[in-house]
Order: structure tokens, then C-alpha cells, then sequence
């Protein structure tokens, strides 16, 4: 067997209490930390070294000072390989720095490669013209009141009827809303302004595009291979019946049943938009996540995320049999295997809890109770996000707060219709001309 690593985990949500549990039953795995992570990460992590006050062992000064503590406790706790959650840090360039200034293997894409999903308005010019997206009716910078109604303007001179309004940047799964009218559109965009940095922000308008979401993952090694995950399907809607505003995503299930032809389109359009972003001398590496939507006329791509999804995570991960840690380092040393296993004929489903309000205001601080029973059942995970620890007592901290997940196996109506198993074919995997 391999020598043992020591492996951070950064961010605080479900996503990665998820991957921390999957990589924690890796034997590949020495001290596994998960920086900040929350009261469920806490259960699972190994003792950590606290940085004292003071101190800075070995710590670059390119590194942004915001994540200085981080990478404090990086060196500290003698971490050799580091996982990235959320899609700020990758935003923020912190994966470029690592590279740049420790020895410490990282997995993620680039700054410049995360750009897909920190400028929705970048993607689009990036990505091959072929592939089909939702028309964009308009974009224009958000400043103030006085921006708002240029914009209400412009959309009424195009007799707009229901239309998307996107953020251009990140707004942490909040950033997109369906309007039905012009009214719903301003009421959008103040609640947009509130939010935005001081120069404020690029606003685009897209055609509304009806059917069924689906969301795709694939492992990319930036050289020469694509290795895509089972399909999900999440949700994103506030409310029961698909209704109220959009979040960060209320739960998911995976596999989403797709026919093998569905599936190699779905493949196409992702690999095509890889080798794309290599032909830009902007090559990939680490988890690239695109989401469809399912039309009449065929897959629609809405956004191209640069991380693993969140929840699809949490119903994907606890259905793969091979070796998660190893299938990350392999991503990063282009030794991607010929295929991943998965457990057959099993379905997980999630549902994320979360605190009265949300996506808006809420309190936090709420005891939780009834963990200890969800432990003891079988093909049962809690993956924690927004909790705390208080007093020994596990509080809400936060808006989206649990995601619950459950996964069986099922009967198969018949083990040669690829809709049965997911349409997850052995061999997709690709080589990505570079």
C-alpha cells in the first residue's frame, strides 16, 4: 500500500463534510482536517495542531491575506494534499498560489479555468459557439437605482415576457432569479443592488428555457483526459412544487436516468467545451460540472461550474465504490483510471434542511436534536453545514443547515436498458486532445 497522506479539506458546507467522510475510507488517508468546517466535520477529523498567536510557519507573502490563517494550519498540521469545496477560494486564485509557493499538491483548476463560473458573461464567450445556450437578451453593468431603470427600459423595448436575471459574478447559488414580468424583474434587481460590491456588478437577461435540469460531473486531468461521475439531478427552489426563489440548492438525487444517446450529447458538449478552453491556452484541471437543462428540443447548457456541486455531491459520493482520494490524486498526476465503480442498482437521494427564511434572513443558534438516532440507522448520512458546536450542544449556524441523505439498491426493470442504471456506461471516458 501507498504511504499515507495527510489531507485538508477546505470549506464548511455539506459538500465537503461529504468528501471528507468519502476520503476518510480511503486507505490512502493518514490526518485527515477540514478548515473551517463545522460541528459534523469536527466528528470525523483527526487533532488538530491550533496555530498559535503569532506565529506564521513558512507562509509566503503572495498568499492572500484572507486565507493566511489557513494555510498557518496547513503547515502546521503538515498537510500534503489539499481538496477545495467552494468555488470563492478558486475565485480568489488561492489553488495558483498554492502552486506557486508550497509544496503542497492541491485539487482544483486554476483561477483563469475557474473563470467559467466566476463570469457567466466570460463563459460565454469561451465555450464553442455550437453548444446550446438560453439567448441573452441583454447585459448592463448595476450600479444604482439609476441602472435599474436603463435596464427595465432597454427589456421593455425588446417586449420581454418571462425572462432569467443572472449575476454575472458569484452570488453563492442566489444569483439567478425567473421573473414572469417586468415588475418581478425590478424587484429582482433591488434586492441585486443591496448585495453588490461598490463599483457594482454585470447583470445579464436570458430567454426562460422549460424542461428538466440535469447536472453532469466530470474528473479532468488537463492534458489528456475526461472522466465523467454518474448523473444528479438538484433542486433549486425555495418552496414544495418548485416554487419561490432559487438557492443554493434544497436537495438532489442521483443517478438521474438518461438514454445512453442522451448521455454521449451531454459528453460531447463537455468535452468539446474542455478542449475549447485548451485551445485558449486556459487548459482544465479538476472537477468540471455543467448543467442542462432537458428541453423538447434537446440538452440546453445553463452554467458551467468549476467545482464539485453541492447538493449533488452529497447523493453522488456515498454511491462510488473506487477509491475517492486515489481517483483525486490521479486527476492531478493525469493518471486517470479506465473507468470508476459504482455500487450497482442504487439510488441516493438528499434533502437539505434549512432555517426558517432562507434564502433570506434567518436566526441561527437553534438547538438540533435527534443526530444520535439518524447515526444508528443503516444507508442513512447527516452531512452537516451550517452548524456549531455550543456548549457540547450542536446549534444552527447558518442558513442551509443539514443535508439528509438516504441511498438502496432497487429492482431493475432490466439490466440491459441503460435508463435503468443511470445510463452509466463503463468506457465514457475521453481523451481530450490537447
Amino acid at each position: 500500500m501507498s504511504e499515507r497522506i495527510n489531507v485538508l479539506v477546505v470549506g464548511s458546507g455539506a459538500r465537503e463534510h461529504a468528501l471528507a467522510a468519502a476520503i476518510r475510507t480511503s486507505p490512502l488517508c493518514g490526518d485527515l482536517f477540514v478548515y473551517p468546517g463545522n460541528a459534523g466535520t469536527a466528528q470525523i477529523t483527526s487533532a488538530a495542531r491550533e496555530l498559535p498567536k503569532g506565529s506564521a510557519p513558512g507562509i509566503s507573502a503572495n498568499l492572500y491575506g484572507q486565507y493566511r490563517d489557513l494555510m498557518r494550519f496547513a503547515r502546521l498540521n503538515k498537510v500534503e494534499y489539499m481538496v477545495i469545496g467552494p468555488e470563492q477560494p478558486l475565485a480568489d486564485g488561492l489553488i495558483d498560489e498554492i502552486r506557486q509557493c508550497t509544496s503542497i499538491k492541491v485539487f482544483g483548476p486554476s483561477r483563469n479555468a475557474a473563470k467559467l463560473e466566476w463570469s457567466k458573461l466570460w463563459s460565454r464567450d469561451q465555450l464553442p459557439r455550437w453548444i446550446k445556450r438560453p439567448k441573452l437578451l441583454m447585459y448592463g453593468h448595476l450600479k444604482n437605482q439609476a441602472g435599474i431603470d436603463s435596464h427595465i427600459r432597454c427589456l421593455q423595448k425588446r417586449s420581454v415576457g418571462k425572462v432569467v436575471v443572472k449575476r454575472d459574478g458569484l452570488a453563492q447559488g442566489k444569483g439567478v432569479a425567473i421573473c414572469a414580468n417586468l415588475n418581478q424583474v425590478r424587484e429582482q434587481l433591488v434586492r441585486f443592488l443591496e448585495d453588490l460590491y461598490e463599483y457594482g456588478e454585470w447583470i445579464l437577461y436570458e430567454e426562460c428555457v422549460v424542461g428538466e435540469e440535469v447536472s453532469m460531473h466530470y474528473l479532468v486531468d488537463g492534458r489528456c483526459c475526461c472522466l465523467p461521475l454518474i448523473s444528479a439531478r438538484d433542486y433549486k427552489r425555495a418552496f414544495d412544487n418548485d416554487q419561490g426563489p432559487n438557492t443554493g440548492g434544497m436537495g438532489s438525487y442521483a443517478p438521474r436516468a438518461l438514454n445512453f444517446e442522451l448521455l454521449q450529447a451531454l459528453d460531447e458538449i463537455a468535452v468539446c467545451s474542455i478542449q475549447t478552453l485548451s485551445e485558449h491556452h486556459n487548459p482544465f484541471q479538476g472537477c468540471f460540472f455543467p448543467g442542462f437543462m432537458l428541453t423538447d428540443d434537446g440538452p440546453v447548457l445553463l452554467e458551467v461550474n468549476a467545482r464539485f456541486g453541492d447538493p449533488e455531491t452529497q447523493s453522488i459520493l456515498p454511491l462510488m465504490k473506487t477509491d475517492p482520494l486515489e481517483l483525486l490524486r490521479a486527476t492531478g498526476e493525469q493518471a486517470l483510471p479506465a473507468w470508476i465503480e459504482w455500487y450497482p442498482e442504487t439510488v441516493a437521494v438528499s434533502v437539505v434542511l434549512v432555517s426558517a427564511g432562507y434564502p433570506g434572513s434567518h436566526i441561527t443558534g437553534h438547538p438540533i436534536t435527534g443526530l444520535e438516532t439518524v447515526e444508528r440507522m443503516e444507508n442513512i448520512h447527516v452531512f452537516h453545514a451550517g452548524t456549531a458546536l455550543a456548549d457540547g450542544q450542536v446549534v444552527t449556524a447558518g442558513g442551509r443547515v443539514l443535508t439528509v441523505t438516504a441511498y438502496r439498491r432497487y429492482l431493475c426493470c432490466s439490466s440491459s436498458e441503460s435508463v435503468c442504471s443511470g445510463g452509466q456506461h463503463p468506457l465514457r471516458r475521453y481523451a481530450v486532445p490537447y
